[in-house]
């Protein structure tokens, strides 16, 4: 959307009718919108909502979500172990559960989570165009789930090829190809990607626990749109993501953070379809979208 500030000015003498020195300015300012108030919003006139785009997260150098999240006003990243720890999310002082997580509209917090929360861990950020953190009112469109807030991923459409690839300590290495293309009456695309690293220890070294927690995650998604008329118009996306961590663990007798052969892993998708279409003057939207989500996790601790 684009707002249009139109400045004139005129010099009018006293009692005297003179022609008027006028100069149009047409300045064009872009207005983000935000749609993680459910109801989409301008941003700057919504109370605690914050929008991080894709510049922002290349500048960062945020590979998962938890890296650049750690860095928002009033949030709070709490991860449990190294590389691939559980990570979540606390807004405003409220507990995990009460902070939505959304990935193009879907909701994909945890049910079988002690709090319901969503691991922030394994979500890698190759595909996303950009974060809206919603840490106001607004928040309680979306009902008990946000008391704290609402945090909304949106991948992008892709157009072209795009291929990178990186490597550096740990032996950490991280690849991603995506292709796609993206026109005025449609857009097609889809990328993998994926994370390997050799990690470090949870456990303090120094008290003998040398042992290397690694991390691995690999990331497939696709995303589509086509229009049929500029009235109707139908769009979806799906994505998967699998990961699995080495943990320490609290062995017997001692029971204190120690080297041990725990693990955690992780499965899960989302995605939606819906269909646009404008009628009698109204728009019109009717999605279907789902989410699931598997976790095991090996440990000898009770």
């Amino acid at each position: 959307m684009k707002r249009h500030l139109l400045y004139s000015t005129a010099i009018l003498a006293a009692g005297l009718t003179l022609p008027a020195f006028a100069q149009d300015i047409d300045t064009e300012v872009d207005e983000v919108v935000v749609t993680a108030t459910r109801l989409p919003a301008i941003v700057a006139d919504t109370p605690g909502a914050r929008v991080i785009d894709e510049a922002a997260i290349q500048q960062r150098g945020a590979v998962f979500a938890a890296d650049v999240l750690a860095d928002v006003p009033g949030l709070s990243v709490v991860r449990s172990g190294a590389f691939g720890g559980v990570a979540q999310v606390r807004i405003r002082g409220a507990t995990p559960g009460k902070t939505l997580t959304l990935v193009d509209g879907v909701p994909v917090n945890d049910p079988a989570e002690v709090n319901g929360a969503f691991d922030f861990s394994g979500f890698e950020l190759g595909d996303i165009e950009r974060i809206e953190v919603l840490s106001g009112p607004q928040s309680s469109l979306w009902g008990s789930d946000a008391i704290g807030g609402v945090i909304a991923f949106t991948t992008r459409e892709i157009d072209g090829l795009r291929a990178e690839a990186e490597a550096g300590s740990f032996d950490t290495v991280r690849g991603r190809l995506a292709a796609g293309v993206a026109k005025e009456t449609y857009a097609i695309g889809a990328w993998v990607s994926r994370f390997d690293t050799d990690g470090i220890s949870a456990a303090d070294e120094a008290d003998g626990n040398p042992e290397a927690d690694g991390f691995e995650n690999t990331t497939i998604g696709a995303r589509a749109r086509y229009a049929f008329t500029p009235d109707v118009q139908i769009d979806g996306s799906v994505r998967w993501s699998d990961s699995e961590a080495d943990i320490d663990g609290f062995p017997a007798p001692s029971f204190a953070l120690a080297d041990t052969l725990d693990t955690t892993a992780s499965e899960q998708w989302s995605g939606f379809a819906r269909l646009k279409a404008s009628a009698l003057g109204l728009s019109h939207q009717f999605s279907v979208s789902a989410s699931d989500i598997a976790r095991d996790t090996v440990s000898e601790f009770p």
